[in-house]
């Protein structure tokens, strides 16, 4: 049984339109196991084209669907002429099968830019350990701008 992403086609369907961005898929057993969605720009000093994965999420927390995602984010950003790919956010997990792929970060902060205060002290528990994070630029503004 294959569920829903939690995003609407509708969340990406000028970005998609132009031609700027893809979703990846990862299937396991004929099921939707995870997928990806890159998202392109042109930096406008450089005429760079930028590739960043604005959302990722794997069914059953799986290592191996991540890389598979990453992997077709590559291959995605490389087709689109992307001199770059990035990755901001995500929970530690997912980061970690990341590193697998030797990535230059540029400051610590730009790959952490969430802020969040937690008024509730259970809340604030809760959000004071990592693996309850998974944030993404979808979790942002980024998702809105029209590419």
């Amino acid at each position: 049984m294959t569920e829903t992403p939690p995003f609407s086609a509708t969340d990406f369907a000028v970005p998609l339109r132009r031609g700027r961005a893809n979703i990846i898929a990862v299937e396991s057993g004929g099921d939707l196991a995870g997928y990806a969605v890159c998202l392109y720009k042109t930096e406008k000093d450089s005429g760079y084209t930028v590739a960043g994965v604005a959302d990722m999420q794997v069914a059953e927390d799986s290592p191996e669907h991540v890389g598979a995602l990453l992997a077709g984010a590559f291959c995605a950003a490389r087709r689109q002429g992307a001199a770059i790919l990035q990755v901001t956010g995500f929970c530690n997990w997912k980061r970690l099968v990341l590193e697998e792929y030797r990535p230059r970060p540029t400051t610590p902060e730009a790959n952490w830019p969430y802020f969040y205060k937690a008024r509730d002290p259970i809340m604030r528990t809760v959000l004071r350990q990592p693996d309850s994070w998974d944030p993404c630029a979808y979790d942002g503004d980024s998702a809105l701008v029209c590419l």
